[in-house]
């Protein structure tokens, strides 16, 4: 699978003085190492579920309907199941250490959701196993799921399991929505009194209540399965049985009613009559937007199709588009009509804009004051517009003193170096952020906000109405979000110029972890990067954008966070195409500064990041 590559293996001794039982690797899923590590590497032996990129291991996808046969002789297929809410399917390699502790959690769960209309299958891959002792030991471990011996893998294998701890969960339709481990109670080298997260009981939440899952993959640390994923090519690809999943899992969000897509891809006849338009952007990798190189770094929020996903809907669109069995088809997909993040404990609204029918309407810059009395620590936070089909983003700035309504801008933007600038964004298929438990961000008592609002005209005019929702905790977290960027806003950039190179420098006075990464450039942005120098002088390219494109003001989140020391330096360079052969450029004849307006240029590294110390 390209840019996965699998944890080597790893020996680690567990047991009493007595007996020394050998993990051949604690699977990560596909999950590297972090790009940046301190200078002694990772502690690979006390490992917890980290984030792993869903499209890669089949969530999203059917599964196929298995034939099996359980403990007890008897026959089955998991189209059995097709009446249950949900169907949990867990690995068990009954004499794995980490296994065995996850049993009466396991037990437990049957018992909580078995009444809610959620069915449970154990699945042991050891093919040296015999039933005897699978009786004897699944009895003394109190597992009372059904117990399926898969000794040709065939179960394993369609669900490309990896670890004897990965669960799966199924929807009604056989749609795989959540890969993972039970919960972080248990992992390589540690055991917790109590879970702090339980991933496998809020997937099953969500899906009885028919909601989607909010982290719908992880990896699972525990013993090695060993299976090869399947490599074969998929046959009979249909409308109903795959490209509909698809379309749900990477389109849907964008390009359906009221959001900003062009049109929408909600049914067979959306898709077959855009067919054309969706083959030539699939192939070019113009959608879904994504940017980020695969050389450098791996992101918890790529969008881009995998190559499996890429070769399923262009050779569905070759082989004719089949429409399928519709008893194949997914689960309808539940979308959000109010606030996704909950009812915010604090809603800004700025005056609304009347957005005309045509032309290019320049950056909307307005000031709403939050009139908060105290601090307040932000946790999630999601902006909403009446038309979002004609909002191109929005850039949310904690003011420090611009005014909008002045003619002279130069000199009274934003503070661009972080300190008390950038604090949120909203971008197509992107409108909200959920920091983790216990992490969040600080909005300062008295906080004047100011929104830079792009709009698109589509051909229909009429109002839009902005609303910025915040979710606050109580007390301090315990880890704060900083916003701050590296940024130049002292260039010019000569006339004509295909490809000049403008960087800023941020340096880290303290230890600190990065979590995101937002890019800005406007209209001549021709690409963008991100690098680490250390302060023993070794550098690191942290996020690469080779292709950069403003209509897409991309957050980049990293699948692990990146760690660097007191010292470091972050830059980030971005290369401006200032030349006749740049069609969006508005006057190449012009040596252009920086500015807030499209028709100058801004380069502004944002990142999110903590303190460690």
């Amino acid at each position: 699978m390209k840019g996965v590559r699998i944890v080597r293996p790893i020996l680690l001794a567990i047991g009493s003085l007595a007996i020394l039982f050998i993990v051949l690797f604690i699977v990560m899923a596909g999950q590297k190492p972090s790009p940046t590590v301190p200078a002694e590497g990772p502690n690979l032996a006390k490992l917890g579920p980290q984030p792993i990129r869903a499209a890669a291991f089949r969530v999203g996808e059917r599964v196929a309907d298995i034939n099996f046969i359980d403990l007890d002789g008897k026959k089955g297929r998991l189209s059995d199941y097709h009446t249950a809410k949900a169907l949990v399917i867990a690995m068990n390699l009954v004499d794995c250490p980490v296994g065995r502790k996850f049993a009466p959690a396991l037990t437990a769960l049957e018992r909580e959701y078995g009444p809610r209309g959620v069915a449970f299958l154990l699945v042991n891959t050891n093919k040296l196993e015999t039933l005897e002792h699978l009786r004897q030991t699944t009895k003394a471990l109190g597992l009372t799921a059904r117990y399926l011996p898969d000794l040709k893998h065939g179960i394993a294998q369609a669900l490309d399991a990896q670890s004897s701890t990965d669960v799966f969960v199924l929807d009604r339709a056989r749609t795989l929505v959540y890969r993972g481990p039970i919960s972080d109670q248990y992992g390589l080298g540690y055991a917790l009194a109590q879970p702090r997260y339980r991933y496998l009981h809020d997937a099953l939440d969500a899906v009885v209540d028919d909601e989607s899952v909010a982290i719908p993959a992880l990896s699972a640390p525990g013993c090695a399965i060993g299976l090869e994923p399947s490599t074969a090519p998929e046959t009979h690809v249909t409308f109903h049985n795959r490209i509909s999943r698809l379309l749900q899992t990477n389109c849907q969000a964008c390009h359906r009613q009221g959001e900003a897509g062009p049109f929408e891809l909600m049914t067979y006849d959306d898709v077959k009559g855009h067919a054309p338009m969706i083959k030539y952007a699939v192939e070019n990798k113009i959608m879904p937007p994504w940017f980020a190189s695969s050389t450098h770094g791996e992101w918890q929020n790529d969008r881009s199709l995998t190559a499996r996903d890429r070769a399923a809907l262009l050779g569905w669109i070759q082989a004719g588009m089949p429409k399928g069995d519709p008893a194949d088809a997914p689960l309808p997909h539940h979308w959000p009509t109010g606030w996704t993040i909950g009812e915010p404990d604090l809603v800004l609204t700025p005056p609304s804009f009347d957005v005309p029918t045509e032309g290019v309407v320049p950056y909307q810059y307005v000031t709403v004051k939050t009139r908060l009395t105290e601090d307040k620590w932000v946790s999630a936070l999601e902006i909403r517009h009446t038309r979002p089909e004609v909002v191109h983003h929005v850039l949310v700035f904690i003011n420090d003193g611009f005014n909008p309504h002045s003619q002279d801008h130069s000199h009274k933007l934003p503070d661009m170096g972080g300190r008390t600038g950038y604090f949120a964004a909203r971008v197509p298929g992107q409108s909200t952020v959920i920091f983790p438990l216990g992490v969040a961000k600080r909005l300062p008592k008295g906080t004047e906000l100011l929104f830079q609002i792009h709009y698109t005209p589509n051909g229909v005019g009429g109002a839009d109405q902005l609303s910025l929702g915040l979710k606050f905790v109580a007390g301090q977290p315990d880890v704060e979000v900083h916003a701050a960027s590296a940024v130049n806003a002292e260039f010019l950039i000569p006339a004509g110029n295909p490809n000049y190179p403008v960087s800023g420098v941020y340096e880290f006075k303290t230890r600190g972890r990065i979590l995101s990464f937002l890019p800005h450039m406007h209209v001549r942005g021709k690409a963008f990067r991100y690098q680490i120098v250390y302060p023993e002088g070794k550098e690191q390219i942290l996020l690469d954008i080779p292709r950069y494109d403003f209509n897409w003001q991309l957050r980049y989140v990293p699948r692990t966070p990146i760690d660097v020391p007191a010292g470091a330096k972050l830059t980030a360079t971005g290369w401006f195409d200032n030349s006749p052969d740049n069609p969006a450029n508005p006057d190449p004849t012009r040596n252009v500064p920086f500015g807030e307006q499209t028709t100058d240029e801004m380069m502004i590294g944002y990142f999110d990041w903590q303190s460690l110390e």
